[in-house]
């Protein structure tokens, strides 16, 4: 039966429409809650019925959520495959191009090219203009400019972009937009290391992620509060969340996240009990299940949880350890352009190869990561970056000064107590860079 079969059998076509609408909303309802493979099968049967139904926004509706969720999933390859297909595929339809070119913003973003990302996002911005609720599209991608100001270190606009987003979001009792909003603002306050307002604004993503059954969104946060928690120093409390944490996994069973759910916790163990090796080896088996699995984890928790072994390594004087950590982490992070990240982990092997002496190599690395710094204008890591490099210039001038200036054995003793407050110095940097990288 055809298209134009089913428009004359009036109640063949209302049954198929209806069809349609329950399918999409099926769709939705598990998306939301990140439960992708289920929603996967419902945008998969909308695709087909859609398709002869000559439905072209049905259609792409169903692809761009299979977009979103591979992006979700950590698969950005094929995240741009489809944003780049629907696009193409359905010029004259404003939603799938906003859709489209939001999605492609959000996958510059993610691999650090923010400059790209802004591009796309004002791309899909201009689409809004004839979409139905365009202020709730609007809302999303605003959100996602707000993250361009987050990473580039700008606290002022980025705080104002998601004040606005939360007016916009609870104008249109967009609870979803809400949900992404306080936790844009969650992660903005920990970038500034002001744990205290990133819990509550954490508080409220959670609340609003369970007015809509959004369970990503409601775990996410958890975590992120448990960090935070944790960075505070307020060990019972970290405790009594992360028991809240381990209950929601265990319920929503998103397994993209476990792995920072175990970095989180191996966290709370150097922290709050001085365990060393029970942490260690928690971080161990995190690395271990990443890279041994098929399933898609987001690099971010790898990166973190390299991070975080570091740190405790620093601590047990583990040196060639930690330095082996650095290169591994600086192999992923090459490959995904992460940018944030790549600045990180060049002032961390810059300072690592001070320690050594080998100041022209650490310069070099430093004067890297300030390029990176200023090319995109971010200007938190830009500050630190020359702080760190203030400080190899001052130790390399130290060092030429041990020559002439005193005996070798006292020559000896200054560069080893120089190489362990380097050290402590480096476990410092990790802290600060720590709740960076997500």
């Amino acid at each position: 039966m055809t298209v134009k079969d089913l428009k004359k059998d009036s109640t063949s076509y209302k049954e198929t429409q209806e069809e349609l609408k329950r399918l999409m909303m099926a769709a939705i309802n598990y998306y939301q809650k990140g439960e992708f493979q289920s929603a996967f099968i419902y945008t998969k049967r909308l695709q087909r019925l859609a398709h002869e139904m000559n439905d072209a926004l049905t259609e792409g509706q169903a692809l761009s959520m299979d977009g979103n969720m591979h992006f979700s999933m950590g698969n950005n390859e094929k995240a741009l495959e489809i944003s780049k297909q629907i696009i193409k595929q359905f010029p004259d339809i404003p939603y799938i191009q906003v859709s489209g070119y939001n999605c492609i913003g959000m996958i510059n973003l993610k691999e650090g090219n923010i400059n790209d990302g802004l591009k796309n996002f004002k791309k899909a911005y201009k689409n809004t203009e004839n979409v139905d609720n365009k202020e709730i599209h609007r809302i999303r991608i605003l959100s996602n400019i707000a993250i361009i100001y987050r990473i580039k270190g700008d606290f002022k606009n980025s705080l104002a972009n998601v004040k606005q987003n939360l007016e916009l979001s609870k104008l249109n009792e967009d609870h979803f937009g809400s949900t992404i909003s306080y936790g844009n603002a969650g992660r903005l306050y920990m970038d500034f290391l002001n744990y205290k307002d990133a819990i509550i604004n954490f508080e409220s993503c959670i609340f609003y992620a369970k007015k809509i059954d959004a369970k990503m969104y409601i775990l996410e946060p958890q975590i992120q509060i448990c960090e935070s928690l944790i960075m505070l120093g307020e060990y019972e409390q970290a405790e009594v969340e992360m028991r809240k944490m381990e209950k929601v996994s265990q319920s929503l069973k998103i397994t993209q996240l476990i792995p920072a759910i175990k970095t989180t916790t191996a966290l709370w163990m150097y922290k709050a009990k001085g365990d060393h090796n029970g942490a260690l080896s928690l971080v161990k088996e995190v690395n271990q299940l990443i890279q041994s699995s098929e399933k898609s984890f987001f690099f971010e928790h790898l990166v973190k949880n390299l991070a975080v072994k570091i740190m405790i390594e620093l601590d047990l004087d583990m040196f060639q350890e930690a330095l082996v950590d650095i290169e591994e982490a600086f192999e992923i992070i090459e490959k995904t352009n992460a940018l944030v990240q790549s600045i990180i982990f060049l002032n961390l092997k810059g300072l690592f190869k001070s320690a050594e002496f080998q100041f022209d190599e650490a310069q070099n690395l430093l004067q890297k990561a300030i390029k990176l710094a200023t090319d995109y204008g971010i200007k938190n890591h830009l500050e630190k970056t020359q702080s760190n490099l203030d400080l190899i210039q001052n130790l390399e001038r130290a060092n030429n000064a041990y020559d002439v200036a005193i005996s070798e054995q006292q020559k000896q003793d200054k560069m080893n107590k120089d190489k362990m407050d380097l050290f402590s110095f480096i476990k410092e940097y990790v802290e600060y860079a720590l709740p960076k990288i997500h």
